[in-house]
C-alpha cells in the first residue's frame, strides 16, 4: 500500500510521464488512514488469537512470492 505511493512519487519527481500509474497509489490521501486501519486489524488478529504473528508474516511473504512470480518475464519463469 505505501510502497507504490512511494514508487509513483519518486517516479514524478524524476519526470516520468505517469499515465497508467494510478494503480500504485489508489487510495491518495486515504493511504495512511487505510494503513492504519491495516494495522488495528493486524493487532487485533493477533490479540484475539486468530493468526500469530508468524502466520501473518509467512502470509505476507507468500503474498510478494506469487506477486513476483506473476510479475517475471516469462523468460526468467522458464528458467526457474
Amino acid at each position: 500500500m505505501l510502497g507504490g505511493r512511494i514508487i509513483r512519487r519518486r517516479l514524478a519527481a524524476a519526470g516520468c510521464d505517469l499515465a497508467g500509474l494510478s494503480f500504485l497509489d489508489p487510495h491518495g490521501d486515504q493511504t495512511g488512514d487505510r494503513w492504519r486501519a491495516f494495522q488495528t486489524l493486524l493487532e487485533q488478529a493477533c490479540a484475539d488469537g486468530a493468526a500469530s504473528v508468524e502466520q501473518i508474516v509467512a502470509g505476507g511473504l507468500q503474498g510478494f512470492a506469487y506477486a513476483r512470480a506473476t510479475l517475471a518475464p516469462l523468460s526468467q519463469r522458464a528458467a526457474a
